[in-house]
């Protein structure tokens, strides 16, 4: 796509800080039109810039652009950014822009929009870690690894909630026990349409750094980290502040302990094909 010279002169002249809040602040003052290919032309820089716009201008540069430049930059973005501008627009104009992002990033964003912006449905993390009962402990650090959550949620063949493992216990385990054997019974959770308050008051923080997200059939569906609520807690009176401020706390909170599951899932056994491994 040819981007008008006017707003190429001034990219050129405006955007080479690397700096994304100053790139922001400069679309930000830009017509949809022109903010939405100034994005399109900012290409791998893109998604940082839009992490930190401001949501409605950011959602009206979205609807300017041609689908697949839409579903590229959707794609790019952290479900709880992504899920927090298509709010911003119809069901309607979600629809096709929805179905043609491919699988991986149209599920996790329609599990998000089906429950109420700033309830616990809205701002979870899809991404949750989590291994049926009868998993091994070797199956479950795996599964440690692609959720990044403090401990591991036990469900059980129908995605139930039963309890949780430590990493600790799970790291000091043998590979070969059932994380059953690991687990905790009695389990804090947040009801998927909790609101804000709710939230910020459960007694479960107290505990634990991150808390599963369940539907009203005590079905996992998401986990909130203790990133998320010291966001919440800063926005209390007023609109919560971007989602890429939670997930950088968040990742800066758990590098350390992520290197150190790495490390020892390594070590194990390759992973093993047995119903187990089954979702």
């Amino acid at each position: 796509m040819d981007m008008p010279k006017d707003v190429t002169r001034r990219l050129a002249k405006r955007l080479a800080s690397d700096q994304p809040q100053a790139d922001a602040r400069l679309l930000e003052g830009l017509g949809p039109d022109d903010a939405g290919l100034a994005l399109v032309v900012l290409e791998d820089r893109a998604a940082d810039v839009l992490g930190v716009m401001d949501r409605v201008i950011a959602a009206r540069c979205l609807a300017t652009l041609p689908r697949e430049d839409s579903v590229d930059l959707i794609g790019a973005v952290p479900p709880q950014q992504a899920a927090g501008l298509l709010r911003r627009w119809t069901a309607e104009e979600r629809a096709p822009l929805l179905a043609a992002c491919p699988g991986r990033v149209a599920k996790p964003l329609e599990r998000l929009l089906r429950y109420a912006e700033d309830t616990a449905g809205a701002l979870m993390d899809p991404a949750v870690a989590t291994a049926p009962r009868d998993a091994t402990v070797a199956t479950g650090l795996r599964r440690l690894q692609d959720g990044g959550a403090e401990g591991l949620f036990v469900v059980d063949r129908e995605g139930r909630l039963v309890g949780r493992c430590a990493v600790t216990d799970l790291l000091g385990a043998p590979a070969d026990d059932l994380v059953e054997a690991q687990m905790v019974r009695k389990v804090a959770r947040i009801p998927a349409r909790a609101e804000r308050e709710a939230i910020v008051d459960h007694p479960g923080w107290e505990d634990w750094h991150d808390l599963p997200v369940v539907d009203r059939s005590e079905v996992v569906l998401g986990v909130l980290r203790y990133a998320t609520l010291r966001a919440l807690e800063a926005g209390r009176h007023g609109p919560p502040p971007p989602a890429s401020l939670s997930l950088a706390l968040g990742e800066m909170c758990w590098t350390m302990m992520w290197s150190l599951v790495d490390g020892v899932s390594r070590a194990l056994p390759p992973r093993p094909t047995a119903p187990e491994e089954q979702p």
